[in-house]
């Protein structure tokens, strides 16, 4: 059996089924060579080592997949949009994209000319364009335990 599906979903799975008291123990019987490849993850354009894994390559696809809809659903959203792509073998085989937090400047407006609406609506896109320009994406060490937890 692998080492990385013991340690992914076995050992778990059998810690929550005897509530805690089973244990388990292996022996290494072997190496076999095998076909891996390297998930890397890219954030807003910015490339995240610490979220990159070593994946089968009859399962990348599955698990790029995966990787990218659990990243869309425990990252916090930003005030500008977040591309998430998973590459692998030298092209993006998944792309999610968390969408920018919003708010309605027009909102307190009523009625009369729709130009005082644009004028706002054309502000507000320069400044979005300007913090994109400047945005650093920092991850919190909370979304590396749910991203790295067994639970699907």
């Amino acid at each position: 059996m692998p080492l990385e599906e013991i340690i992914k979903d076995f050992y778990d799975n059998l810690k929550s089924i005897s509530s805690g008291y089973a244990s388990l123990s292996y022996e290494i019987s072997g190496y076999k060579e095998t076909q891996l490849e390297k998930l890397e993850v890219i954030l807003a354009g910015k490339k995240f080592e610490s979220l990159s894994r070593i994946v089968f390559k009859e399962k990348i696809e599955k698990e790029a997949r995966n990787l990218a809809i659990k990243l869309k659903e425990v990252l916090p959203r930003q005030n500008y949009p977040v591309s998430i792509q998973i590459k692998a073998m030298g092209r993006i085989i998944a792309r999610e994209t968390i969408s920018a937090l919003k708010k309605n400047v027009t909102g307190n407006l009523y009625g009369g000319d729709r130009t005082r609406k644009m004028k706002l609506w054309k502000k507000q896109a320069k400044g979005k364009k300007k913090l994109l320009a400047q945005a650093d994406l920092q991850i919190p060490s909370e979304v590396f335990f749910k991203i790295f937890s067994s639970s699907r």
